[in-house]
């Protein structure tokens, strides 16, 4: 049977500054990918923040999707997600707060120049999206201290 383009996936670890791959795995026809700590998944990675079965990625009729496993959770664009839910090409996973970036992509990486900087620019983009989110989750501590604050008290006459 001769290969197809979105018949191959490729997952790929990505450096949290730069956003390029520092690693990558390929996979054909997988129907099942595991990704975790533990030596028996398909992405292995050797984070103390990655559960040891952290997450898998599974295709359907409709494409693939990421589903959460572990305790510490995996969010899209700053977002944490709760089930399954369906990856575009080029999607940006985040394992775990602070944890490390993975990147789904339908197809293999090429790593030519050209892919690179598209890359740069993706992760840039990317990376703008996720620290506005963080952001805007924020609280500012001190107006909520003063809005937790006692009215002040009348002097006794």
């Amino acid at each position: 049977m001769a290969e197809t383009q979105d018949a191959v996936v490729t997952v790929s670890l990505l450096d949290p500054l730069r956003g390029d791959a520092i690693q990558s795995w390929e996979f054909d026809a997988a129907p099942l990918i595991r990704i975790g700590r533990a030596d028996t998944n398909d992405v292995v990675l050797n984070d103390a923040r990655v559960s040891r079965v952290h997450g898998e990625l599974s295709r359907n009729e409709s494409g693939w999707s990421v589903t959460p496993l572990g305790r510490n959770g995996i969010a899209i664009g700053g977002q944490a997600i709760t089930g399954a839910t369906p990856l575009a090409h080029e999607t940006v996973l985040r394992l775990a707060a602070g944890g490390p970036y993975l990147e789904f992509r339908v197809g293999r990486r090429r790593n030519t120049p050209a892919e690179r900087l598209a890359d740069q620019q993706r992760w840039a983009a990317a990376r703008e999206r996720e620290e506005e989110q963080d952001r805007a989750s924020r609280t500012d501590i001190t107006e909520v201290d003063f809005l937790r604050r006692p009215p002040p008290r009348r002097p006794a006459n």
